[in-house]
């Protein structure tokens, strides 16, 4: 516990390896969170989540990154649809 207060005490740093970007206070625009879990069937209420593995926030370079890897979903579905 004592290297999560410390941790938080510098804010909130990027969850990706060796990015030290940080921000305190509220979370500025441009910055995402992941969390990653494991259940046996996908979970809508965080309050639920037994086994979680990751929270993170990231800085808005790293948010891009993420999102170039994953599967489009929701608005980005739509977009992407709307530009074939």
């Amino acid at each position: 516990m004592e290297f999560l207060e410390e941790f938080h005490k510098a804010g909130w740093m990027c969850g990706w390896r060796g990015c030290t970007e940080t921000y305190e206070g509220d979370q500025p625009t441009g910055r995402v969170n992941l969390v990653i879990y494991h259940a046996p069937q996908p979970v809508m209420d965080l309050a639920r989540i037994k086994e979680w593995q990751h929270n993170k926030v990231f800085c808005p370079t790293h948010a891009a990154m993420l999102s170039d890897v994953l599967y489009p979903t929701g608005s980005d579905l739509e977009e992407t649809e709307g530009s074939a």
